[in-house]
Protein backbone atom coordinates (compact mmCIF):
# COMPACT_ATOMS: atom_id res chain seq x y z
CA UNK A 1 0.00 0.00 0.00
CA UNK A 2 1.85 3.05 -1.24
CA UNK A 3 5.51 2.36 -0.53
CA UNK A 4 4.93 -0.08 2.35
CA UNK A 5 4.45 -3.85 2.02
CA UNK A 6 1.03 -5.06 3.15
CA UNK A 7 1.64 -8.12 5.29
CA UNK A 8 -1.73 -8.21 7.06
CA UNK A 9 -3.10 -10.90 4.77
CA UNK A 10 -1.54 -13.83 2.88
CA UNK A 11 -0.55 -13.24 -0.74
CA UNK A 12 -2.69 -15.51 -2.90
CA UNK A 13 -5.49 -13.05 -3.59
CA UNK A 14 -2.93 -10.36 -4.45
CA UNK A 15 -1.21 -12.72 -6.87
CA UNK A 16 -4.55 -13.45 -8.56
CA UNK A 17 -5.45 -9.77 -8.72
CA UNK A 18 -2.06 -8.87 -10.16
CA UNK A 19 -2.42 -11.61 -12.77
CA UNK A 20 -5.91 -10.39 -13.66
CA UNK A 21 -4.72 -6.78 -14.04
CA UNK A 22 -1.74 -7.88 -16.12
CA UNK A 23 -4.00 -9.93 -18.41
CA UNK A 24 -6.73 -7.32 -18.95
CA UNK A 25 -4.37 -4.35 -19.24
CA UNK A 26 -1.97 -6.25 -21.51
CA UNK A 27 0.87 -5.10 -19.27
CA UNK A 28 0.18 -1.40 -19.90
CA UNK A 29 -0.12 0.52 -16.58
CA UNK A 30 -2.05 3.32 -18.31
CA UNK A 31 -4.92 0.88 -18.98
CA UNK A 32 -5.10 -0.26 -15.38
CA UNK A 33 -8.60 -0.10 -13.81
CA UNK A 34 -10.20 -1.06 -10.50
CA UNK A 35 -12.58 -3.61 -12.04
CA UNK A 36 -9.64 -5.77 -13.13
CA UNK A 37 -8.80 -6.47 -9.49
CA UNK A 38 -12.36 -7.55 -8.75
CA UNK A 39 -12.47 -10.33 -11.33
CA UNK A 40 -10.86 -13.01 -9.08
CA UNK A 41 -13.46 -12.38 -6.36
CA UNK A 42 -16.32 -12.70 -8.83
CA UNK A 43 -14.91 -15.94 -10.26
CA UNK A 44 -14.39 -17.38 -6.77
CA UNK A 45 -17.98 -16.47 -5.82
CA UNK A 46 -19.25 -18.30 -8.92
CA UNK A 47 -16.99 -21.24 -8.04
CA UNK A 48 -18.38 -21.29 -4.50
CA UNK A 49 -21.96 -21.47 -5.78
CA UNK A 50 -21.09 -24.31 -8.17
CA UNK A 51 -19.12 -26.18 -5.50
CA UNK A 52 -22.01 -25.80 -3.05
CA UNK A 53 -24.36 -27.24 -5.67
CA UNK A 54 -22.08 -30.21 -6.36
CA UNK A 55 -21.44 -30.89 -2.67
CA UNK A 56 -25.13 -30.57 -1.72
CA UNK A 57 -26.13 -32.83 -4.59
CA UNK A 58 -23.92 -35.55 -3.12
CA UNK A 59 -25.31 -34.93 0.36
CA UNK A 60 -29.03 -34.45 -0.17
CA UNK A 61 -30.29 -34.61 -3.76
CA UNK A 62 -30.92 -32.40 -6.76
CA UNK A 63 -33.68 -30.11 -5.49
CA UNK A 64 -31.94 -29.35 -2.19
CA UNK A 65 -28.69 -28.75 -4.08
CA UNK A 66 -30.34 -26.20 -6.37
CA UNK A 67 -31.94 -24.46 -3.40
CA UNK A 68 -28.64 -24.35 -1.50
CA UNK A 69 -26.73 -22.97 -4.47
CA UNK A 70 -29.43 -20.38 -5.15
CA UNK A 71 -29.45 -19.36 -1.48
CA UNK A 72 -25.71 -18.73 -1.53
CA UNK A 73 -25.88 -16.86 -4.84
CA UNK A 74 -28.70 -14.60 -3.60
CA UNK A 75 -27.15 -13.94 -0.19
CA UNK A 76 -26.74 -10.14 0.13
CA UNK A 77 -23.38 -10.43 1.87
CA UNK A 78 -22.06 -12.68 -0.92
CA UNK A 79 -23.33 -10.27 -3.58
CA UNK A 80 -21.77 -7.25 -1.86
CA UNK A 81 -18.49 -8.95 -1.06
CA UNK A 82 -18.11 -10.43 -4.54
CA UNK A 83 -18.14 -6.90 -5.99
CA UNK A 84 -15.08 -5.92 -3.97
CA UNK A 85 -11.40 -6.77 -4.37
CA UNK A 86 -11.14 -8.89 -1.23
CA UNK A 87 -9.88 -12.31 -0.17
CA UNK A 88 -13.12 -13.55 1.40
CA UNK A 89 -14.63 -15.14 -1.71
CA UNK A 90 -11.40 -17.05 -2.29
CA UNK A 91 -11.57 -18.14 1.35
CA UNK A 92 -15.15 -19.38 1.00
CA UNK A 93 -14.27 -21.37 -2.11
CA UNK A 94 -11.31 -23.07 -0.40
CA UNK A 95 -13.44 -23.87 2.66
CA UNK A 96 -16.15 -25.52 0.57
CA UNK A 97 -13.64 -27.68 -1.31
CA UNK A 98 -11.85 -28.59 1.92
CA UNK A 99 -15.09 -29.55 3.65
CA UNK A 100 -16.24 -31.54 0.63
CA UNK A 101 -13.04 -33.61 0.66
CA UNK A 102 -13.27 -33.96 4.45
CA UNK A 103 -16.78 -35.37 4.25
CA UNK A 104 -15.77 -37.86 1.57
CA UNK A 105 -12.91 -39.07 3.73
CA UNK A 106 -15.18 -39.29 6.77
CA UNK A 107 -17.59 -41.46 4.79
CA UNK A 108 -14.89 -43.90 3.72
CA UNK A 109 -13.27 -42.48 0.59
CA UNK A 110 -9.58 -42.92 1.45
CA UNK A 111 -8.18 -42.57 -2.05
CA UNK A 112 -4.95 -40.67 -2.55
CA UNK A 113 -6.70 -38.11 -4.78
CA UNK A 114 -9.27 -37.25 -2.10
CA UNK A 115 -6.68 -36.93 0.68
CA UNK A 116 -4.37 -34.89 -1.52
CA UNK A 117 -7.28 -32.68 -2.54
CA UNK A 118 -8.15 -32.07 1.11
CA UNK A 119 -4.64 -31.04 2.16
CA UNK A 120 -3.99 -29.04 -1.01
CA UNK A 121 -7.24 -27.09 -0.53
CA UNK A 122 -6.26 -26.56 3.11
CA UNK A 123 -2.89 -25.14 2.05
CA UNK A 124 -4.54 -22.86 -0.52
CA UNK A 125 -6.86 -21.72 2.26
CA UNK A 126 -3.84 -20.80 4.40
CA UNK A 127 -2.45 -18.78 1.49
CA UNK A 128 -5.87 -17.14 1.13
CA UNK A 129 -6.60 -15.94 4.66
CA UNK A 130 -4.34 -17.61 7.15
CA UNK A 131 -5.73 -19.90 9.86
CA UNK A 132 -9.45 -19.70 9.04
CA UNK A 133 -9.65 -22.72 6.73
CA UNK A 134 -7.59 -25.01 9.03
CA UNK A 135 -9.64 -23.84 12.02
CA UNK A 136 -12.97 -24.66 10.38
CA UNK A 137 -11.74 -28.01 9.03
CA UNK A 138 -10.22 -28.99 12.37
CA UNK A 139 -13.30 -28.05 14.40
CA UNK A 140 -15.52 -29.84 11.87
CA UNK A 141 -13.47 -33.04 12.11
CA UNK A 142 -13.43 -32.91 15.92
CA UNK A 143 -17.14 -32.08 16.17
CA UNK A 144 -18.16 -34.76 13.66
CA UNK A 145 -16.09 -37.34 15.54
CA UNK A 146 -17.67 -36.33 18.86
CA UNK A 147 -21.24 -36.41 17.55
CA UNK A 148 -20.73 -39.77 15.86
CA UNK A 149 -18.67 -41.27 18.68
CA UNK A 150 -15.92 -42.39 16.31
CA UNK A 151 -12.41 -40.93 16.15
CA UNK A 152 -10.56 -43.71 14.33
CA UNK A 153 -11.49 -42.36 10.90
CA UNK A 154 -9.20 -39.35 11.52
CA UNK A 155 -6.22 -41.54 10.61
CA UNK A 156 -7.70 -41.80 7.10
CA UNK A 157 -6.75 -38.14 6.66
CA UNK A 158 -3.08 -39.25 6.53
CA UNK A 159 -2.04 -36.41 8.85
CA UNK A 160 1.73 -36.84 8.50
CA UNK A 161 1.74 -36.73 4.70
CA UNK A 162 -0.89 -33.98 4.79
CA UNK A 163 1.13 -31.82 7.16
CA UNK A 164 4.16 -32.16 4.91
CA UNK A 165 2.03 -31.17 1.91
CA UNK A 166 0.86 -28.00 3.64
CA UNK A 167 4.40 -27.14 4.74
CA UNK A 168 5.70 -27.72 1.23
CA UNK A 169 3.14 -25.31 -0.25
CA UNK A 170 3.19 -22.61 2.44
CA UNK A 171 6.69 -22.59 3.95
CA UNK A 172 8.58 -21.16 0.92
CA UNK A 173 6.42 -18.03 0.91
CA UNK A 174 6.73 -17.63 4.71
CA UNK A 175 10.51 -17.99 4.52
CA UNK A 176 10.92 -15.51 1.68
CA UNK A 177 8.71 -12.87 3.31
CA UNK A 178 10.39 -13.28 6.70
CA UNK A 179 13.82 -12.96 5.15
CA UNK A 180 12.79 -9.89 3.13
CA UNK A 181 11.04 -7.79 5.80
CA UNK A 182 12.59 -9.23 8.96
CA UNK A 183 11.29 -12.00 11.18
CA UNK A 184 10.46 -9.70 14.08
CA UNK A 185 8.15 -7.47 12.02
CA UNK A 186 6.58 -10.42 10.25
CA UNK A 187 5.88 -12.45 13.41
CA UNK A 188 4.46 -9.39 15.14
CA UNK A 189 2.13 -8.83 12.19
CA UNK A 190 0.94 -12.45 12.28
CA UNK A 191 0.34 -12.20 16.04
CA UNK A 192 -1.56 -8.93 15.68
CA UNK A 193 -3.77 -10.26 12.87
CA UNK A 194 -4.68 -13.50 14.69
CA UNK A 195 -4.43 -13.33 18.47
CA UNK A 196 -4.65 -9.55 18.54
CA UNK A 197 -7.92 -9.50 16.63
CA UNK A 198 -9.34 -12.11 18.98
CA UNK A 199 -8.56 -10.09 22.11
CA UNK A 200 -9.21 -6.49 21.02
CA UNK A 201 -11.55 -4.98 18.46
CA UNK A 202 -9.25 -3.88 15.65
CA UNK A 203 -9.89 -0.75 13.56
CA UNK A 204 -13.08 -0.03 15.50
CA UNK A 205 -14.70 -3.32 14.41
CA UNK A 206 -15.85 -4.48 17.84
CA UNK A 207 -19.08 -6.34 18.47
CA UNK A 208 -20.73 -8.20 21.36
CA UNK A 209 -21.47 -11.94 21.38
CA UNK A 210 -24.58 -12.55 19.32
CA UNK A 211 -23.53 -10.03 16.67
CA UNK A 212 -23.38 -12.60 13.86
CA UNK A 213 -26.52 -14.38 15.04
CA UNK A 214 -28.58 -11.20 14.72
CA UNK A 215 -27.28 -10.53 11.22
CA UNK A 216 -27.54 -14.01 9.72
CA UNK A 217 -31.27 -13.74 8.91
CA UNK A 218 -30.58 -10.70 6.73
CA UNK A 219 -27.19 -11.70 5.33
CA UNK A 220 -28.54 -15.07 4.16
CA UNK A 221 -31.83 -13.60 2.95
CA UNK A 222 -34.29 -15.02 2.10
CA UNK A 223 -33.31 -18.59 3.07
CA UNK A 224 -32.07 -17.27 6.41
CA UNK A 225 -35.73 -17.02 7.46
CA UNK A 226 -35.91 -20.83 7.31
CA UNK A 227 -33.01 -21.35 9.73
CA UNK A 228 -35.11 -21.54 12.94
CA UNK A 229 -37.32 -24.23 11.38
CA UNK A 230 -34.19 -26.01 10.13
CA UNK A 231 -32.69 -26.10 13.63
CA UNK A 232 -35.98 -27.33 15.08
CA UNK A 233 -36.28 -30.16 12.53
CA UNK A 234 -32.64 -31.24 13.02
CA UNK A 235 -33.20 -31.28 16.78
CA UNK A 236 -36.38 -33.37 16.47
CA UNK A 237 -34.65 -35.84 14.15
CA UNK A 238 -31.70 -36.29 16.45
CA UNK A 239 -33.64 -36.53 19.72
CA UNK A 240 -34.08 -40.27 20.22
CA UNK A 241 -33.02 -43.00 22.58
CA UNK A 242 -32.62 -42.82 26.34
CA UNK A 243 -30.45 -40.91 28.79
CA UNK A 244 -29.72 -37.19 28.94
CA UNK A 245 -30.34 -34.74 26.13
CA UNK A 246 -26.73 -34.86 24.91
CA UNK A 247 -26.71 -38.64 24.82
CA UNK A 248 -30.04 -38.69 22.96
CA UNK A 249 -28.77 -36.06 20.55
CA UNK A 250 -25.59 -38.00 19.75
CA UNK A 251 -27.53 -41.24 19.49
CA UNK A 252 -29.93 -39.70 16.99
CA UNK A 253 -27.09 -38.27 14.89
CA UNK A 254 -25.29 -41.63 14.79
CA UNK A 255 -27.52 -42.57 11.83
CA UNK A 256 -27.66 -39.08 10.31
CA UNK A 257 -24.15 -38.27 9.10
CA UNK A 258 -25.26 -35.32 6.96
CA UNK A 259 -26.91 -33.56 9.91
CA UNK A 260 -23.90 -34.32 12.10
CA UNK A 261 -21.45 -32.95 9.55
CA UNK A 262 -23.40 -29.73 8.94
CA UNK A 263 -23.72 -29.13 12.69
CA UNK A 264 -20.02 -29.74 13.19
CA UNK A 265 -19.26 -27.37 10.30
CA UNK A 266 -21.32 -24.48 11.69
CA UNK A 267 -21.65 -24.59 15.49
CA UNK A 268 -18.04 -24.77 16.81
CA UNK A 269 -16.69 -22.17 14.36
CA UNK A 270 -19.70 -19.94 14.93
CA UNK A 271 -18.98 -19.93 18.66
CA UNK A 272 -15.39 -18.90 17.93
CA UNK A 273 -16.49 -16.04 15.66
CA UNK A 274 -18.93 -14.83 18.32
CA UNK A 275 -16.25 -14.92 21.03
CA UNK A 276 -13.51 -12.98 19.24
CA UNK A 277 -13.65 -9.24 19.82
CA UNK A 278 -13.15 -8.03 16.23
CA UNK A 279 -16.35 -8.56 14.24
CA UNK A 280 -17.36 -7.78 10.68
CA UNK A 281 -20.50 -9.09 8.92
CA UNK A 282 -18.53 -11.20 6.42
CA UNK A 283 -16.47 -13.09 9.02
CA UNK A 284 -18.98 -15.97 9.13
CA UNK A 285 -19.17 -16.28 5.32
CA UNK A 286 -17.33 -19.65 5.26
CA UNK A 287 -20.20 -21.12 7.32
CA UNK A 288 -22.97 -19.92 5.01
CA UNK A 289 -22.70 -22.82 2.53
CA UNK A 290 -23.44 -25.30 5.32
CA UNK A 291 -26.45 -23.29 6.49
CA UNK A 292 -27.66 -22.97 2.90
CA UNK A 293 -27.41 -26.74 2.43
CA UNK A 294 -29.25 -27.42 5.70
CA UNK A 295 -32.04 -24.96 4.86
CA UNK A 296 -32.22 -26.32 1.31
CA UNK A 297 -32.78 -29.84 2.64
CA UNK A 298 -35.65 -28.67 4.85
CA UNK A 299 -37.27 -26.61 2.10
CA UNK A 300 -36.94 -29.47 -0.40
CA UNK A 301 -38.53 -31.90 2.06
CA UNK A 302 -41.34 -29.44 2.79
CA UNK A 303 -42.08 -29.01 -0.91
CA UNK A 304 -42.66 -32.75 -1.26
CA UNK A 305 -45.15 -32.95 1.62
CA UNK A 306 -48.86 -32.63 0.91
CA UNK A 307 -50.23 -29.59 2.75
CA UNK A 308 -52.87 -30.18 5.39
CA UNK A 309 -56.33 -28.54 5.07
CA UNK A 310 -56.37 -24.97 6.38
CA UNK A 311 -59.14 -23.82 8.68
CA UNK A 312 -61.15 -20.71 7.85
CA UNK A 313 -59.50 -18.43 10.40
CA UNK A 314 -56.02 -19.65 9.50
CA UNK A 315 -56.75 -19.15 5.80
CA UNK A 316 -57.90 -15.59 6.49
CA UNK A 317 -54.79 -14.94 8.58
CA UNK A 318 -52.60 -16.35 5.80
CA UNK A 319 -54.19 -13.97 3.30
CA UNK A 320 -53.59 -11.03 5.63
CA UNK A 321 -49.92 -11.86 6.03
CA UNK A 322 -49.60 -12.45 2.29
CA UNK A 323 -51.07 -9.02 1.63
CA UNK A 324 -48.69 -7.42 4.10
CA UNK A 325 -45.76 -9.18 2.42
CA UNK A 326 -46.79 -7.97 -1.04
CA UNK A 327 -47.16 -4.42 0.30
CA UNK A 328 -43.71 -4.49 1.90
CA UNK A 329 -42.09 -5.88 -1.24
CA UNK A 330 -43.82 -3.23 -3.35
CA UNK A 331 -42.54 -0.53 -1.02
CA UNK A 332 -39.01 -1.91 -1.22
CA UNK A 333 -39.19 -1.95 -5.03
CA UNK A 334 -40.38 1.67 -5.08
CA UNK A 335 -37.60 2.66 -2.69
CA UNK A 336 -35.04 0.90 -4.91
CA UNK A 337 -36.22 2.91 -7.91
CA UNK A 338 -36.13 6.17 -5.97
CA UNK A 339 -32.61 5.50 -4.66
CA UNK A 340 -31.36 5.85 -8.23
CA UNK A 341 -31.73 9.60 -7.83
CA UNK A 342 -30.58 9.85 -4.18
CA UNK A 343 -26.88 10.07 -4.93
CA UNK A 344 -26.41 13.18 -2.79
CA UNK A 345 -27.70 11.63 0.42
CA UNK A 346 -25.25 10.56 3.15
CA UNK A 347 -23.55 7.22 2.67
CA UNK A 348 -24.67 6.88 -0.96
CA UNK A 349 -22.38 9.76 -1.95
CA UNK A 350 -18.93 9.25 -3.47
CA UNK A 351 -17.25 6.32 -5.26
CA UNK A 352 -19.48 3.81 -3.47
CA UNK A 353 -22.73 5.38 -4.71
CA UNK A 354 -25.27 3.20 -6.46
CA UNK A 355 -25.00 2.76 -10.22
CA UNK A 356 -28.37 1.09 -10.71
CA UNK A 357 -31.47 0.83 -8.50
CA UNK A 358 -31.06 -2.94 -8.21
CA UNK A 359 -27.77 -2.53 -6.32
CA UNK A 360 -29.78 -1.06 -3.44
CA UNK A 361 -31.61 -4.34 -2.72
CA UNK A 362 -28.89 -5.98 -0.58
CA UNK A 363 -28.33 -2.71 1.31
CA UNK A 364 -32.04 -2.42 2.10
CA UNK A 365 -32.16 -6.02 3.30
CA UNK A 366 -29.13 -5.38 5.50
CA UNK A 367 -30.80 -2.29 6.97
Amino acid sequence: VGDRPRLNKPPLVYWLQAASAAAFSAGDPMRDAVWMYRIPGVLCAIGSVLATWAFAKQLTGRLAAWLAAAALALSPVVVLDAHQARADQLLVFTVIVTQWMLYRIARGDVSVATCLGFWAALAVGVLSKGPITPMIAGLTAAGFSFLRGNYRWLWNLRPVAGFLTVVLLVAPWVYLVGRHVGWSLYLNTIWDETIGRSIDGKEGHWGPPGYHLLLVFFLLWPVGLALPATLRIIWKRARSGGGGWLRRFRSGLAHRPVDAFLIAWVVPSWVIFECISTKLPHYTLPLYPAMAIAAGRVLAAASRRRPAPVAGFEKHLTRVWFGIGITVLTGIAALCLSLRWWGDFGWFRGPGSLRTPFEAVPLILLA
